[in-house]
């Protein structure tokens, strides 16, 4: 089996120059994570050169042939992915040149997408109020940002806006997780290097401030910023100028000062009747307003719900029974002001209850998560193990 040509090598080594890019395209071609070699080398092309040794030792079947081809996925215009790639993908059919006349930079027509936009989930409800408020025009640069309390959906109505976006052949659209400023400055460092922005000498920070710089000239380019904890983290990496449209999602209220709020709320009683209708399968639009009244309209506890309905086949007087019967109040204190019933986490704890009933090992994974989580309550992962 052979490993990568010296061109080959340095190619790789140009558009994938740091750990989070490199690490990107190796699982993308199928190698396991915890095959990928530690970055523990002086520049990028030692480490593609050991990626090369490994791959000549057979550690990736068609190893050199499976990188060059997801590589070229990312890169459709780069002639020597494309050559080294062959005939394995149709990808290799592109053309290699771009209406800028530049061979090397990413196919144009083709969206650049970049982060893991959620899925959508099963019976999304279209949230026509939220979605009026978001801007599409791609003439005009904007931030927006989402904001509710948690298990409202900001996350799932943002995710399904970048999706519309893709559809629309916007050119560039990424999903950053905005939690922490490491988080940000991957996400723009990766960003940097997809679009051909990375010199020799950047490091992780440097190359990210170049994507941010390319923002205030990109057209037709989302950023979402999901999950955004600290308005001063997320303020730097903003658009002063330009067409770029930013969405954030966020509990905080306090990012007023950095875009215009769009407000999320629960699902009003129409969106939670017709929810748990296709969920459910159930045409009982009583039984589902006892439920939907019962979660206090909450989206999330709303999946759990029917999750659960849907799973054990239960009609909705017997699940809401049942919910009625968890004893939440004695492990969680209400705070003065918290918009959370308490039949919100029992239903939570029922579908917990399913998942580990049907899957077993299920249980001690959600321990883990549970101990590793901030801010838990140690009384309500014990809870979960008290339900008969």
């Amino acid at each position: 089996m052979s490993g990568l040509s010296t061109d080959e090598v340095s190619a790789l080594a140009e558009a994938f120059p740091d750990p989070v890019s490199a690490k990107r395209v190796l699982i993308n071609a199928g190698l396991p994570a915890g095959r990928i070699p530690t970055w523990n080398t002086p520049d990028a092309e030692s480490f593609w050169s050991m990626v090369s040794v490994l791959i000549r030792n057979g550690v990736l079947l068609d190893g050199r042939e499976a990188v060059l081809v997801a590589a070229l996925d990312m890169y459709p215009a780069n002639r020597v992915f494309a050559a080294g790639a062959g005939e394995t993908k149709s990808a290799c059919t592109r053309p290699l040149t771009r209406s800028t006349g530049s061979p090397d930079l990413p196919n144009k027509n083709v969206p650049l997408v970049l982060g893991r936009i959620p899925q959508c989930p099963p019976c999304f409800q279209y949230r026509t109020d939220v979605y009026s408020q978001l801007s599409a025009d791609e003439n005009c640069g904007t931030v927006q940002v989402l904001t509710g309390m948690r298990g409202i959906g900001k996350t799932q109505i943002a995710a399904a806006y970048a999706r519309s976006r893709i559809d629309d052949q916007w050119s560039t659209i990424v999903w950053i997780n905005a939690s922490t400023n490491d988080d940000i400055v991957a996400a723009f460092a990766e960003l940097a290097a997809a679009l051909y922005l990375r010199v020799k000498d950047d490091n992780v920070i440097s190359a990210a401030d170049r994507a941010r710089l390319w923002l205030h000239t990109a057209e037709r380019c989302l950023i979402v910023f999901d999950n955004a904890l600290d308005s001063d983290v997320v303020r730097p990496w903003l658009p002063v100028s330009g067409k770029s449209q930013i969405l954030i999602t966020t509990t905080q209220r306090d990012f007023d000062d950095l875009g215009l709020l769009v407000e999320v709320d629960i699902f009003t009683d129409r969106e939670a009747l017709a929810f748990l209708r296709e969920r459910t399968g159930l045409d009982d639009d009583l039984g589902a307003r006892g439920i939907a009244s019962e979660v206090g309209h909450l989206p999330l506890a709303l999946a759990h719900s029917a999750a659960v309905i849907r799973r054990q086949r239960l009609q909705y007087d017997v699940f809401l029974q049942r919910l009625r019967t968890i004893p939440v109040a004695h492990y969680l204190s209400r705070r003065s002001g918290d918009p959370y019933p308490h039949s919100a986490a029992a239903a939570i704890l029922l579908s917990i209850e399913s998942c580990v009933h049907d899957h077993p090992p299920t249980n001690s994974l959600i321990d883990l998560l549970s101990l590793l989580s901030p801010g838990v309550n140690g009384q309500f992962v014990v809870a979960l193990a008290q339900i008969p």
